[in-house]
């Protein structure tokens, strides 16, 4: 039997869990469960729930995902209504409104791919400037924290609002940046220290008569212009890194790390699992030079690809590193996407 939207915005957990139990089965209650699905995330899952998505939830076939949106009324309308915010690329057509995937990022032009990118890193900036700690806000729970939500969405829609970039794909890029946050904090990075742009800090001291670096004040990414910020080092690196016991590499060479962030980054992604090996294999036939070691990387396994990948990458100036970050322990605020693979 199918119920409307607004009914089903006001479920708590038991109550999604339980209809899942009459209309599924006790193996997507379950899975249901497991992911707290609620009401409001039902309505999320039914409209702009991916594949993977409805999968996680226990909808594994395509008869019980169709299923979904017939149970709860008011779905199929939404779903006319983004069809008419569609615009046609290739020989497909993409929802204007919503998060864009790997492959639709590559149908759209150059120019429009640079836009999305250029206004989604802004959204990340200006998640990471609201919630400065190293504490993830629990928006379920205190209504404070969605108040904050509301107006940095409300702050953001009318300036990033772009052709690909809706005000839901913004939505969605706002708990995708805190998500990343949330796994960066559990490896070890603490944002309650200010990162220090060095190449800056150091212009800054010779412009006003310093000669003891160590007595001008700390300078952090808040402190700096949005044109110092885009201060773009050169294809070549760096010649040294970091020679202190502390440092993280010895030479100039980019890190395993490094360069899965700077991949990750071209392709505009989070997860190297949603990269294929394929399209890796691609990127190198177009972007390294045609000679033996290439030739080598086409048997090569997943993980090899990305070190050469990333430095052809920066040879031709595809993915560009700002002034002062640390090629040894790249992060994606260092990183500048300014070509198209």
């Amino acid at each position: 039997m199918a119920v409307s939207e607004d009914e089903v915005a006001s479920w708590k957990l038991e109550e999604t869990v339980e209809w899942a139990l009459k209309q599924y089965n006790s193996r997507v209650a379950h899975r249901f469960e497991e992911q707290e699905i609620d009401g409001e995330t039902l309505l999320m899952l039914c409209k702009t729930g991916t594949t993977d998505q409805l999968k996680a939830c226990g909808l594994e076939t395509v008869k019980d995902q169709l299923k979904l949106k017939k149970l709860i009324q008011g779905s199929e309308k939404t779903s006319v209504v983004a069809v008419t915010e569609q615009v046609a690329c290739g020989t497909s057509c993409i929802e204007l409104n919503r998060k864009l995937s790997l492959p639709e990022l590559g149908k759209i032009s150059p120019e429009d791919r640079r836009i999305y990118l250029m206004m989604r890193n802004k959204v990340r900036k200006a998640v990471y400037d609201t919630w400065k700690s190293n504490s993830i806000p629990l928006f379920k729970t205190d209504s404070a924290e969605r108040q904050k939500l509301e107006e940095l969405a409300a702050t953001l829609i009318p300036t990033c609002k772009t052709k690909y970039f809706g005000e839901r794909a913004i939505r969605q890029h706002i708990f995708d940046s805190l998500n990343e946050k949330k796994r960066r904090i559990r490896k070890g990075v603490d944002y309650t220290k200010p990162r220090i742009r060095k190449a800056i800090a150091k212009e800054a001291t010779s412009s006003v008569g310093v000669t003891n670096a160590t007595t001008a004040p700390a300078i952090t990414s808040h402190d700096l212009t949005e044109v110092q910020c885009l201060k773009i080092a050169t294809a070549q690196v760096s010649p040294s890194c970091d020679p202190s016991p502390e440092g993280q590499c010895l030479n100039s060479e980019l890190s395993v790390k490094s360069a899965e962030v700077i991949v990750l980054q071209a392709f505009g992604v989070h997860f190297l699992k949603e990269v294929t090996r394929q399209q890796l294999v691609r990127a190198i036939n177009n972007h390294l030079p045609q000679n033996a070691e290439r030739k080598a990387l086409l048997t090569a396994p997943k993980t090899s690809l990305l070190k050469p990948l990333a430095q052809g990458l920066l040879a031709k100036k595809i993915i560009q590193i700002n002034s002062g970050a640390d090629v040894c322990d790249l992060t994606r605020d260092d990183i500048l996407v300014s070509g198209v693979l």
